[in-house]
Parts: structure tokens; sequence; C-alpha cells
């Protein structure tokens, strides 16, 4: 009785295992679909899988996706820049699924403005390109806009010399590439080259003329509230943009054209910025030095 009892129950049991194994199959079935977002532009490379499983496929070049899921089970769709999306299996159609942009990783598929005023996707340059948020410019408040970079773009160095507010800012992107040449980027706004050298680089036909003077760079007349978006070319590749001046890079700005928003408004900021030189030597002021560096020979002197 009991051999009796031992071989039904392990009939039992095999008819069972059968039944699940087939209930399984059953309801598992292959799910298909495409992907778009908002605009109706299939995604590729889409990442689907099941959930609570380690079952996964990702959608091809034209947004269409094929996957192992059982009636009931969810699948979840995420991509870099759009919001995660869930969704049930009640059917074995096809799904049609939108995805929407996510506001908090725009920054990864940005849009960066190159030679000529062309806009590309930055992941699809073959050179290094930062795009700087002009929020980020105006934060600290800098005289010069080039020195509020410094930090925050990888291989840019920026040093201020000791002249003052108004100072030239030395640029340096990936360090020095000549030792007696040129070796600061070229500056590009709206499209045009222009010359950031100093404005006073000698001072030798000016009375007791002889010494240098910093007038301030280029940059430093530019309003860092009227940059609309400031991109930093590097590399090799970027020189092929505009030649050989750009060898040690490009420094690109795009400034503002109109107010965003609507009607007649008024914005107003103001910085201040003082500094004291570290030499009190007392020179005297009574008596001229003479014109061009001469002592004055004339009865009546000018100076």
């Amino acid at each position: 009785m009991h051999c009796l009892c031992q071989g039904v129950g392990s009939k039992l049991l095999f008819f069972l295992i059968c039944f699940s194994s087939f209930t399984t199959a059953a309801l598992a079935q292959t799910v298909t679909g495409t992907i778009k977002d908002e605009y109706g532009v299939k995604l590729y490379n889409v990442s689907v899988s099941v959930k609570g499983t380690s079952t996964g496929t990702v959608s091809n070049d034209d947004g269409k996706f094929s996957i192992s899921a059982g009636i009931g089970s969810t699948l979840v769709f995420t991509y870099v820049g759009f919001k995660p999306l869930e969704v049930n299996i009640t059917n074995s159609e096809p799904l049609n699924l939108v995805m929407q942009v996510s506001g908090e990783n725009l920054g990864l598929s940005e849009v960066v403005v190159t030679a000529l005023g062309i806009k590309k996707d930055a992941r699809k340059l073959g050179y290094s390109a930062t795009s700087v948020n002009p929020d980020q410019l105006t934060v600290n408040r800098t005289t010069n806009p080039l020195n509020a970079l410094q930090g925050k773009v990888a291989g840019l160095n920026i040093s201020s010399l000791g002249t003052g507010p108004g100072s030239t800012s030395k640029i340096r992107i990936r360090g020095q590439s000549s030792i007696n040449a040129q070796n600061g980027p070229l500056i590009v706004i709206n499209g045009v080259p222009v010359d950031n050298t100093n404005f006073n680089e000698n001072t030798n036909g000016v009375k007791g003329g002889g010494v240098f003077a910093d007038g301030g760079d280029g940059l430093s007349s530019i309003n860092p509230d009227d940059i609309e978006s400031m991109t930093v070319l590097k590399g090799g590749p970027a020189a092929a943009l505009y030649g050989s001046r750009a060898k040690d890079g490009v420094i690109m700005i795009t400034t503002k054209t109109k107010g965003k928003a609507k009607g007649i408004g008024v914005g107003y900021n103001v910085n201040y910025m003082n500094e004291n030189p570290l030499d009190f030597t007392k020179y005297q002021t009574e008596y001229g030095q003479g014109e061009n560096g001469v002592r004055p020979t004339a009865p009546n002197p000018t100076s």
C-alpha cells in the first residue's frame, strides 16, 4: 500500500510540473512595438526590460523592439534625456509608444554652434566642445567675462595680470603649444574672429614713454549679461574650422539679439570692484619729469 501511494504521488508531482511548464509557455509571448519621441522621431538604442527580471533588449534604427514577456508583466523603457516609461502588457498587440523629454537631462544631448553658425549635436562632434551656461558667467560678476570660465572648462587655464580689475587675461587651453608664438585661443564673436590682444602694450609714443601699460583686452569691453552662449572648442580638428589661427583652440561667443520676455521691462544690476596696490611709495608731484624722458631746455617747459 505504501509503495502504491508513493507511485501515485510521483505521477501527480510529474503532472503538476508539466502543467506548470505548459502554463508558463502559454503566458509567455513576444511583445513588439515602436518607440518615438514627441515629434514623431524614432528613437534608437532605447533600453527595454521586463520589470523584476533580467530580460532586456534595445530598439533598432527604426525604433522597433521585440522582447519576450508574459501577460500582466511590466515593460520598462529608459533612454538618455527622456523620462522613464512603464507599460503593462494586457494583450499581444504591437505597442506604439511615445517618450517625453526630461528637462533634467537636456544637457546630455545639447546642441552646440560650430563654424559659420552651424548647429550640431555635441555627441556627434569629432572634437571636444564644451558649452558654458550663460548664467554661470554672471554669478561672480567679473569685469572680464573670460575670468568667469576659470574652473568650468576642463583644460582651460585663465590668469589675470596684477594691473587692476580691467586687466588683460592670459588664456591657455591644454597648455603651451609654442615657445615664442601666440598661444592664446582664437576668439570668435557672432561668427567674426576678433583681436583679443592688449590695447596698450607699448607706450613709447607718448610723453615719458618707454613703459608698458595694460589697457585691457578686447573681451573686457563685453557685458557678461549680453552673452547668450559660450562654447570652447579644443584640439586640432577645431583648427580646421578657422584655419591656423585656431591652433590653440577657439572660444565662441554668441550675444543676445532680443529679449525673451514679452512686453516692456527694465533690468538693472551693478557690479563694483576695487583693488588696492601693494606699492604705497610716495612720489613727488611738484616738479615735472621733462618731455619724452629728457630734461627740458626751453625757458618755459610745458611739463
